[in-house]
């Protein structure tokens, strides 16, 4: 009987062996492992293609590219065109005389500016300010990319917190197999067998608070995504990455999208300051008209043609202040520009220097979990043999597999901030676009549709539906 007893707990203790090394393979996740990043370019390039507030930042990209047209039309020609007609009838009191007259007119004037100091200005203004929301709308896709990465990686760290958890749990359940039958045969006490009872009650606790979490990260995903997560792989370093902090705050500082628009939007405070300085010099209108009046009174007929050319001359004479105040304005504007440039230039090389130094920690930390879970897998096997062999306790073993439980679940927390900071890495170089990921999906050209309405006199564009009535129309 006793040796039946002995062959049930090797038996038990073998596939305990080997559950434990199936665990140690699923837990240490290594750089030199094979992964697939196909999950996350699909979520990425669903994400570019469907992201409300791409479409939306891109929507106002376009507006403000309409007042390049805009400001150009202030010095094309305009034409004017005016008619009247009116008719009098007059009753003489005390008689039967009646008399009537009729007066009709028509001009065309033709007004062309000549002279218009604040034109330069004001187009360098509006290009600028192109420039800056270019620039907002790539910090906007490189903001959505990332926040898909964060997703993505949150719902993977947790997956794999969850699979260490299972694993964990048919670990102690096998192990309670194990002591339950020692305990029968009077090989354990009561004591390992109620603590083993405990971590087993204490592992489904924490199962089942990895498996709401999971279903979190799982429902956050599919909003920021807009799709259900079909299949979440591991992902491996990305690509682009720099080699050293310094280089880093370089790179950053040159390419940093947030900073460029802050540096577009000091072009453009410049140019209003000097739109206010335009407004105190004169300016030059040409203007042409001709028309026709005709009058009938009575019976006689009158007609009277009438054809002019002048040049007009504007000298502004600030009387109110309201231009000096205009001046003043601009220059407020400007200096608040000039500051928020700075602040940018401040957080751009602060943000690269945390990034990289969260990179760094999480990249040492993470080899680091490497190697304490392959030794705390050695451990956990040294002690289980010797406490076959009676120099080890329950406790220990218990104690030994919580240790690299810990390891597990702290590797897969590391590798989550490891991946995050590494994406951090290239939205700080700004190269974290689909064009610069190499997504397979159609670009959105913004210089596409700044060529269609720069110089554009007329139309609706080929960004317009048909439209029902000539100012009206359904939106895209």
């Amino acid at each position: 009987m006793l040796k039946k007893e002995k062959a049930l707990l090797k038996e038990i203790f073998a596939k305990t062996r080997k559950k434990v090394l199936f665990v140690l393979m699923m837990g240490c996740l290594g750089f030199s492992d094979k992964a697939e990043c196909s999950s996350l370019d699909k979520a990425l390039t669903y994400l570019y293609k469907t992201s409300l507030e791409l479409q939306a930042k891109r929507a106002e990209m376009e507006a403000t590219m309409e007042d390049l047209p805009i400001t150009q039309s202030e010095y094309r020609p305009s034409i004017g065109l005016q008619g009247s007609y009116g008719r009098t009838n007059n009753n003489y009191e005390g008689t039967t005389g009646t008399s009537h007259s009729e007066k009709a007119a028509a001009s065309a004037e033709l007004r062309q500016k000549i002279v218009m100091p604040k034109y330069a200005p004001s187009i360098r203004k509006v290009r600028a300010s192109i420039e800056a929301a270019e620039f907002s709308l790539l910090d906007a896709e490189q903001t959505v990319l990332l926040s898909a990465v964060e997703a993505y990686m949150n719902l993977y760290r947790d997956l794999q917190v969850l699979e260490v958890q299972r694993a964990n749990t048919a670990f102690l359940e096998k192990n309670l197999e194990f002591v339950q039958a020692r305990y029968d045969i009077g090989d354990a006490t009561l004591t390992d067998l109620s603590q083993v009872k405990g971590r087993l009650a204490e592992s489904k606790a924490e199962l089942a608070q990895a498996e709401g979490q999971a279903q979190s990260s799982r429902s956050t995903y599919t909003r920021v995504v807009g799709i259900p997560p079909q299949r979440v792989a591991k992902i491996l370093l990305p690509k682009g990455l720099v080699s050293s902090k310094e280089k880093l705050v370089i790179i950053t500082l040159q390419n940093s999208p947030t900073l460029k628009s802050a540096r577009a939007s000091e072009k453009a405070a410049r140019a209003t300051m000097d739109i206010a300085e335009s407004e105190f010099l004169p300016s030059v209108d040409v203007v042409a008209s001709a028309g026709r009046t005709g009058e009938r009174i009575g019976d006689p007929k009158y007609r009277l043609n009438d054809t002019s050319v002048k040049a007009v001359l504007n000298v502004p004479f600030d009387l109110s202040g309201k231009l000096q105040a205009g001046l003043r304005k601009s220059h407020q504007l400007l200096t608040k520009a000039i500051f928020e440039r700075k602040v940018a230039e401040t957080k751009a090389k602060e943000e690269a220097q945390v990034v990289w130094s969260n990179f760094s920690s999480a990249k040492k930390r993470y080899n680091e979990f490497s190697k304490e879970i392959k030794q705390a897998a050695i451990a956990l096997q040294s002690v289980q043999l010797e406490m076959q062999a009676g120099s080890r306790t329950v406790a220990e073993v218990l104690e030994a597999r919580k240790e690299l439980l810990k390891a597990q679940v702290s590797q897969a927390k590391i590798y989550r901030d490891l991946m995050v900071a590494a994406y951090g890495i290239l939205k700080t170089q700004g190269i974290l676009t689909a064009r610069s990921l190499g997504l397979p999906v159609e670009y959105y050209n913004a210089k596409s549709y700044l060529e269609e309405v720069d110089g554009k006199w007329w139309g609706l564009g080929k960004s317009l539906d048909k439209p029902k009535s000539f100012m009206l129309r359904h939106p895209r």
